[in-house]
């Protein structure tokens, strides 16, 4: 009985690892197929045929790309040569146009779905030849109302959604996008309001957007992005300076801005989000977030923000105080979102959007002294954070924000008036700066490499502080070569006592930097009274720290 008893429960546990194997390879399949939605898999291992036949396929692409490109600017060229050779009356060349179209589209639509590049590509033409014919009846022709071509540009725009969704090309939503967006500048007739013009931008990218998240094709969010981009720059643009511009045709192109801005952005974050949710993976790896996602979220509140600084004219500390919310907002609260549903990667995109938007936004509020000691404090927040959490983003804006910092501060040596005593709060800031990239942010970088780049550099910083603020003083010169003289020895002293080898070299380089500016300068410019100070001391000093090192040698070896 017992045996039995035993017999069942050791086919039930088998049974049930059977069933918990089976879900698990359920689960590794949807990731898989989720993964494989955003990049295309490609096999490790490939036969010398195989890629071969992948150098072949790849060379007939770019043949048809070119074959496609030169046949529509073939179309353009008989447009414009009829017309110049009067050969046929503008009804029979737009025919023409539409013909060739829909041969181009209809001879796409019956071929094999196995040819499907080239297939793609010829449905995209026929599409592009009806934009053609559009632009080209309207402005080249000149014999349809504008009422009836802009109905067939949009009605064109809708054909190339609806063929995208049922045959599942993304290539023909992107010519359908790009033409839409090019529509209202194709049939420019010298008057328009940039109401309607927006109106219609909203139009077109809300229905983008609804296909954009069914299909997620990247290729379409880079045509809505960087084809909504140049439109609101052309409204923008269009409309800068201008007296006559209403409060409501502002607000409009601003309505108009953050459209694009949700769809180029939010759109695609949010939409990771809720794949995450679905997938219901425990592990923090975001490798369903696309590079697209990434690019997008770092350029395109930065470009609204400029959008809308043109928009409004802001003065400069507006337009600051509007990045800086743009940064609490867009950076630090979609940071903490992301976070939350463990997507880090993309939370430390925005984290350095935060970033970089503050530190715009710092730049235009503030200035002088107060600026500059708010950019230290957050360099050095900044640089122990990125040690903490270990992420290259934030590390890479540490550094960024360092060297911006140590450019100003080299600006303000350069172009700084000689101060009457040594010590005020500029130069404290200035020496907290130089003190902070040799000493303090060190502590917080992981690789030897950079640390000594901080170090070197900041060595050098300091060198160069000391020579702008030594030299307006009468006998400039020999206070430099004495006080960095000084500097040295400490260096030496230090290295010899407690940091090693590094610091001493440092230290001898130092000095003999000195003594190379003692015969090259100061023999030629000091008095004599100061040049017999300055030789015999560095002279007795030499002596002294060579007795030392070699004493310290003496002393090791022993």
């Amino acid at each position: 009985m017992a045996d039995e008893t035993y017999d069942k429960l050791q086919d039930r546990i088998e049974r049930l690892e059977s069933r918990v194997e089976e879900l698990e390879n359920e689960i590794k399949q949807v990731e898989g197929d989720k993964i494989s939605s955003k990049q295309q898999e490609k096999s490790p291992v490939q036969s010398k045929e195989e890629r071969r036949w992948n150098v072949l396929q790849s060379g007939e692409e770019w043949l048809n790309k070119v074959g496609i490109a030169l046949l529509l600017i073939g179309m353009v060229f008989l447009f414009k040569y009829s017309i110049d050779q009067g050969w046929l009356v503008p009804e029979v060349r737009s025919a023409v146009g539409l013909i060739a179209g829909m041969l181009l589209l209809g001879f796409g639509l019956r071929m094999d779905k196995r040819l499907n590049p080239f297939r793609q590509m010829v449905m995209g033409a026929g599409i592009a030849a009806f934009y053609i014919t559009g632009f080209a009846t309207f402005q080249l022709f000149s014999f349809m109302p504008a009422t009836i071509v802009w109905v067939f540009m949009i009605s064109v725009t809708l054909l190339s959604f609806l063929l995208s969704l049922q045959q599942d090309e993304a290539v023909l939503a992107v010519v359908g996008m790009l033409g839409a967006l090019g529509t209202p500048f194709m049939l420019f007739s010298g008057d328009g309001e940039v109401v309607d013009l927006m109106l219609y931008f909203a139009m077109v990218i809300g229905p983008s957007s609804v296909l954009y998240i069914k299909k997620e094709w990247q290729s379409l969010l880079w045509s809505i992005a960087v084809g909504g981009m140049l439109v609101l720059a052309a409204a923008v643009i269009t409309n800068l300076g201008i007296e006559e511009v209403t409060f409501f045709e502002q607000w409009i192109m601003f309505g108009g801005v953050m459209v694009w801005a949700g769809v180029s952005w939010l759109i695609p974050v949010f939409k990771n989000v809720q794949d995450r949710r679905s997938l219901q993976i425990d592990s923090d790896s975001d490798n369903i977030v696309g590079s697209s996602t990434h690019i997008w979220t770092l350029c395109v509140p930065v470009i609204g923000l400029l959008f809308s600084i043109g928009i409004f004219e802001w003065t400069t500390d507006q337009s600051g105080l509007a990045s800086m919310v743009m940064a609490v907002l867009g950076g630090g609260g979609l940071y903490l979102v992301l976070k939350h549903y463990k997507l880090p990667g993309l939370a430390f995109t925005h984290a350095f959007l935060g970033f970089v938007l503050a530190t715009a936004g710092l730049f235009m509020i503030l200035e002088g002294n107060v600026l500059f000691a708010v950019l230290v404090v957050e360099l050095i927040a900044l640089r122990y954070l990125a040690y903490q959490t270990g992420d290259k983003k934030i590390s890479v804006g540490s550094h960024l924000l360092f060297g911006i910092t140590v450019w100003w501060l080299i600006n303000r040596l350069e172009y700084s008036e000689a101060a009457s005593y040594l010590l005020n709060l500029s130069m404290l800031l200035e020496l907290t700066l130089i003190l902070a990239g040799g000493l303090w942010i060190p502590q917080y970088l992981r690789k030897k490499n950079i640390r000594n780049i901080y170090h070197v550099l900041s060595h050098l910083l300091l060198l160069y502080w000391l020579y702008q603020k030594l030299i307006p003083f009468e006998n400039g010169q020999a206070w430099v070569s004495l006080v960095w003289g000084l500097y040295a020895i400490l260096l030496i002293v230090l290295g010899l006592w407690r940091f090693g080898k590094q610091v001493r070299m440092a230290g001898l380089l130092t000095m003999l930097v000195v003594v190379i500016k003692l015969f090259l300068i100061d023999l030629a410019q000091l008095q004599a009274i100061w040049r017999i100070l300055l030789f015999m001391g560095f002279g007795s000093v030499l002596l002294l720290v060579g007795y030392l090192i070699q004493s310290k040698v003496l002393e090791k070896s022993s």
